[in-house]
């Protein structure tokens, strides 16, 4: 069982400590799927650093360093300038044109930004939405230039992509440019990727089978873990209040070096703060637990 070979793994680790330890920060994001693996890995017994400082916002003393760290700690007490900005919107459908607008200003100004959403499927100001409104804008269809359908999408050169997979050419998360699209033999795509600036040619029918790629101008807070950008953009509307949570607020402000902009309404930003996660049921300590008393290795 995968299950088990897991758990073995886990105690072996556990018997040579030197092997394997723990760097993290406890306030960011469970996994996407069940259970509570880095947590219940640090209740095991591994040696432990804990990242309690913000390196991206160190050397700074704004709004935006110190509402990060209150909002690590659940106090909604907030302080406002360039740094940390809310924009008032009584709609969803204002704040998603408001996001959209800010967007495309700060990149034509050539900034480092993100838009950021606890959603991927809703109806308002989720990241498919904002992708399709965002591409229409920027990177819209033109006569005689070849593009590539895929499911609900459509791909053109000079669009954002985020890699969905783990594989041997990139990670799960990493960001990058359509920068060519090629049609002789088999129709390939050819990525840019942002980290290191490798570029990396996929087959369509490849991206299409293991749903490889999606589009990038507007990415989950999920997807957004361990990114950093200039500025970072997130809606605070009602429709999506009942997925923000504290550790999603603070994951998603603490992506940005400059400044973050929150469009919509204050007291769901507020509530967010003060919202924590629901305890998620998890097997996995007291399985390791279990096996460690058996003397398994």
């Amino acid at each position: 069982m995968v299950e088990t070979a897991i758990m073995r793994d886990i105690l072996r680790a556990l018997r040579n400590k030197s092997s394997l330890i723990l760097v993290g920060d406890p306030a960011q994001l469970p996994s996407v799927g069940p259970g509570t693996v880095f947590a219940d890995m640090l209740a095991c017994g591994f040696p432990v650093f804990e990242l309690t400082d913000n390196f991206r916002l160190m050397e700074r003393s704004n709004a935006l360093a110190e509402n990060i760290q209150r909002i690590r700690v659940n106090d909604a007490e907030l302080t406002y300038d360039e740094s940390f900005h809310m924009i008032s919107a009584k709609t969803a459908g204002e704040a998603e044109s408001m996001m959209i607008e800010l967007y495309v200003g700060l990149q034509l100004d050539g900034k480092s930004v993100q838009m950021l959403s606890p959603s991927g499927k809703t109806r308002r100001c989720s990241v498919n939405v904002l992708n399709t409104l965002v591409q229409g804008l920027v990177n819209p269809a033109c006569s005689g230039t070849l593009e590539v359908p895929i499911g609900n999408q459509v791909y053109r050169v000079g669009d954002r992509i985020v890699q969905m997979q783990n594989n041997k050419y990139a990670m799960n998360g990493d960001v990058g440019t359509v920068v060519a699209i090629h049609s002789d033999g088999s129709l390939t795509m050819e990525i840019n990727f942002d980290a290191d600036g490798r570029t990396v040619e996929y087959k369509v029918e490849q991206i299409r089978r293991d749903h490889l790629l999606d589009h990038a101008y507007a990415l989950t807070v999920h997807k957004a873990q361990g990114s950093e950008y200039d500025y970072v953009i997130l809606p605070m509307v009602p429709e999506q209040m009942f997925m923000w949570y504290n550790n999603m607020i603070y994951t998603a402000a603490s992506r940005a070096k400059k400044a973050v902009i929150l469009v919509g309404q204050e007291w769901v930003l507020k509530r967010a703060i003060q919202r924590k996660m629901p305890v998620r049921n998890t097997e996995l300590l007291k399985k390791v637990l279990m096996l460690s008393h058996q003397n398994v290795a």
